[in-house]
């Protein structure tokens, strides 16, 4: 599909600081504190995983059906929480 190794990666990156983001409201409200993302080892190591497990899955995204692609993104977006 033509995404390269750093495009998925900053995806990825992008997607994991929504994510700690929109929890972080109920973390605060909860009193727990956090550390910035770049700060917090064991994140960081989630994201790693979840770009390593998933750069293979862009490589033929585009040359899917619809469907096939969403299951795809699915099982993507699994393995990165993971």
């Amino acid at each position: 599909s033509g995404i390269r190794v750093h495009e998925i990666e900053k995806m990825m990156k992008d997607a994991g600081v929504k994510a700690v983001k929109t929890d972080l409201a109920i973390y605060r409200k909860a009193g727990i504190t956090e550390l910035p993302l770049g700060a917090n080892e064991s994140l960081q190591g989630i994201l790693k995983q979840g770009i390593d497990s998933t750069n293979g899955l862009f490589e033929n995204l585009t040359q899917t059906t619809a469907e096939n692609a969403t299951m795809q993104y699915i099982n993507m977006l699994d393995k990165s929480w993971l």
